[in-house]
């Protein structure tokens, strides 16, 4: 079965959330197929992982931020919808020369990512263990037959 790698993720997760699916030929199946495709995608971890001068530079715009950042009443920064509530005005300049210093490191990451990307988006073939419908336990809840449908065969 071909897939993206983005979606064999998606798959993957599925069926790592399953719980109390009976029947011991589609339990088998649910196995097999999380073991070959968390194989496959075992070679995607750490690819996005930041190298240590981007942790570096994410680290000193963070403190520049966190300088910036409004406080509460104990002196800590104030957030916001996820992000820091700061007068951007004040942080944009500071940032920005860190950014000139770190441009470099900042283009490998953002290439990084890029590359990243376009792996999730390659479309991987992955042998798949099917089951028949008939062998899907009658009481199966929907839930778990969306995670379960790509391996079913009528």
């Amino acid at each position: 079965m071909k897939k993206t790698n983005t979606e064999w993720d998606k798959i993957f997760s599925g069926l790592k959330s399953l719980e109390n699916v009976k029947g011991i030929k589609l339990v088998y199946a649910i196995s097999k197929n999380k073991d070959k495709i968390e194989s496959h995608l075992r070679h995607l971890e750490g690819l996005l992982k930041p190298n240590e001068e981007y942790v570096e530079f994410d680290n000193k715009r963070v403190a520049i931020v966190e300088k910036h950042a409004k406080k509460d009443e104990y002196g800590n920064p104030v957030i916001k919808n996820d992000s820091y509530d700061v007068d951007v005005d004040l942080v944009k300049p500071e940032v920005g020369e860190l950014e000139k210093e770190y441009k470099k490191v900042i283009d490998d990451r953002k290439k990084q990512i890029e590359e990243f990307n376009a792996l999730l988006a390659e479309e991987v073939e992955i042998d798949i263990h099917t089951v028949q419908l008939k062998e899907t336990p009658e009481d199966i809840s929907l839930i778990q037959f969306e995670k379960i449908k790509f391996m079913i065969e009528e």
